[in-house]
């Protein structure tokens, strides 16, 4: 009998190989599936997944995420097919799973970086560190931080630069705003005067002498015209009041001037010389001085009519105020010469005191207050002799330059006599004043 030879005994034992072969080995694809694409396909819990060609175990499993999550769903979201799939455990620890299930579901995904992507930033890395020159030294070191302070100073610089260019522009164009506008109000103005000059020289105003003078000039010309125009005619519309009698309480002697005043008796004294306190104060020349208008000091009062009426008849008081004008007379380097005439010359002190009335402006307003009190109180006649010498010093002696313009557009406006206002201003003409206001 050959070796060859099939028995019934060989026959069973080759099945029982078979059979062992077919457990133990996996179920490789036919191949006709491989050629037509289509692998073996395994039967789990009613679902279908399809198998790698590998079937090493040491290699997973590739499975789809949407059927693997149903896969697990169905899976533990049924316990009877759990525990049939050959789950054990508790019914916790079957919820525990539930829940690292749904905490696996919820967790989001990696996102995977392009390999594009990281060669590209490789690739910039590598051209920045062939760019950087490391410093070998310490002197390096500092070329390269000394360049760094130029770059960031330079480009500060010209920020700055920036700006204040942007800036002088601006104002180069607002000083040329306000230049065109001051123009046009300037011609304004002259349009305006030379027409109140036409109705004037038609009409023929009370003041006839004035329009010989008059020509179109300056804002602050006309409104000296118009205020002591204003002084010469007695303040027209103005009210006395009764009740304020505050001036004539100060020149009785018996109240104090405010702020920071005195008596009118102890200024005489006290005050008379010192001439940083009468340039410095400025609150006692409305007291001493009163006028039918309001002043800077508001504790003082305007002067009114009965003020005026009782002042003058008590010869105390009313010498007071002539006392005054000499003490202010005495500051400004001059003195009273003839009390009948009112005649003026020069003080002992006039050559410091003139060269402070040559800069000090401020007295230029005390001494307009000063003439017109002086006209309120019966002293009319000292004058026209005081704004005479100040002409001559101002025009022959040259020691008073400044004060001419004051002089000719409100000290000469203060003398009521048309006459002799007229005789005045002819007299300034005549030494060579030439008035470019008028």
């Amino acid at each position: 009998m050959s070796n060859n030879e099939d028995t019934p005994q060989n026959n069973e034992v080759d099945k029982k190989i078979d059979v062992e072969a077919e457990s133990t080995e996996c179920d490789k694809p036919t191949e006709t599936q491989v050629e037509e694409g289509n692998p073996p396909e395994i039967k789990l819990n009613d679902e279908t997944v399809s198998k790698n060609d590998s079937c090493n175990e040491d290699e997973p499993m590739q499975v789809d995420d949407a059927n693997s999550d149903q896969i697990s769903d169905n899976l533990i979201g049924n316990t009877d097919d759990y525990y049939a799939s050959g789950g054990s455990g508790s019914e916790k620890e079957l919820k525990a799973l539930k829940q690292d299930h749904e905490d696996v579901k919820t967790k989001p995904k990696k996102v995977v970086k392009s390999k594009t992507r990281g060669k590209t930033l490789k690739n910039q890395n590598q051209k920045l560190m062939t760019d950087y020159v490391r410093p070998t030294s310490k002197e390096n070191v500092s070329v390269v931080n000394k360049s760094k302070d130029q770059d960031s100073s330079a480009s500060a610089s010209s920020d700055t630069d920036r700006i204040s260019n942007s800036e002088s522009d601006k104002e180069k164009e607002k000083d040329k705003n306000i230049k065109t506008k001051k123009k046009k109000m300037g011609n304004a103005i002259k349009n305006k005067a030379a027409k109140r000059i036409v109705t004037r020289s038609k009409n023929k105003s009370s003041d006839s002498d004035e329009d010989a003078w008059e020509r179109p000039s300056r804002l602050y010309k006309r409104w000296s015209d118009r205020d002591t125009e204003t002084y010469r005619n007695g303040y027209p519309g103005k009210k006395d009041d009764p009740q304020a009698v505050s001036n004539m309480e100060f020149y009785k002697n018996q109240i104090y001037s405010r702020p920071d005043g005195d008596k009118i008796d102890d200024i005489h004294k006290k005050w008379w010389g010192n001439f940083g306190l009468l340039e410095g104060h400025h609150g006692y020349i409305q007291w001493l001085f009163p006028i039918r208008e309001s002043g800077m000091n508001y504790h003082a009062q305007e002067l009114q009519l009965h003020e005026i009426k009782a002042i003058v008849q008590d010869k105390k008081a009313h010498a007071r105020v002539l006392k005054s004008y000499e003490m202010m007379l005495d500051f400004y380097g001059m003195k009273i010469i003839d009390e009948k005439t009112g005649e003026i010359g020069r003080g002992d002190n006039w050559q410091s005191q003139f060269a402070h009335l040559n800069r000090s402006m401020h007295n230029y307003l005390r001494i307009t207050r000063i003439l017109k009190s002086l006209g309120e109180f019966q002293y009319e006649h000292y004058k026209a002799p005081f704004v005479k010498f100040v002409m001559k010093e101002a025009l022959e002696e040259k020691t008073l330059k400044n004060v001419i313009s004051s002089c000719m557009n409100y000290w000469v406006g203060t003398i009521k006599d048309d006459k002799e206002r007229q005789e005045l201003r002819q007299y300034a003409i005549d030494k060579g004043y030439k008035d470019t206001k008028y």
